[in-house]
């Protein structure tokens, strides 16, 4: 799994992985778009779920293997979805910084759902609008998609 996303064609736009549940294709997701977003210095990562239930594991995930030591994990892995809750890790308490960050897309990586993410792509309400420019040049995964 892991080799077919380092050698991953990156004169293709999409690309596709399948494979059975337990075999690695979230690590090895991530892996790729990191090395994807190096290759052709893009800004982030959007890794789009079907689920609400699936993002609360993946940043959890992200936010302990991909940020480094002294980063924020709230400020790099991002969690975008309807029931955000907007507390700050080490704090405890709410954090409007936090709520701005999930909610206008602005981390490196960000975790969202699919009726999120194409919300955003297709509406024409300027409260989803607002965090459209984010996409742009932009490593996008999206998970569990049936072709």
């Amino acid at each position: 799994m892991l080799n077919d996303f380092l050698n991953i064609d990156i004169t293709k736009k999409v690309f596709s992985c399948e494979g059975y549940v337990g075999t690695g294709k979230t690590a090895s997701g991530m892996i790729g778009a990191l090395q994807l977003s190096n290759k052709l210095n893009k800004r982030k990562i959007f890794w789009v779920v079907p689920y609400t239930s699936i993002i609360d594991q993946h940043v959890q995930n992200f936010r302990e293997s991909v940020v480094l030591e002294g980063e924020s994990p709230e400020e790099i892995v991002a969690a975008h979805y309807h029931s955000s809750e907007y507390v700050n890790s080490t704090s405890g308490v709410y954090d409007g910084f936090i709520k701005q960050i999930n909610e206008l897309w602005n981390s490196p990586i960000v975790i969202t759902t699919a009726v999120q993410f194409f919300e955003t792509l297709s509406t024409n309400r300027t409260g989803k609008l607002r965090k459209l420019n984010q996409v742009a040049n932009s490593v996008i995964l999206i998970d569990e998609s049936h072709m």
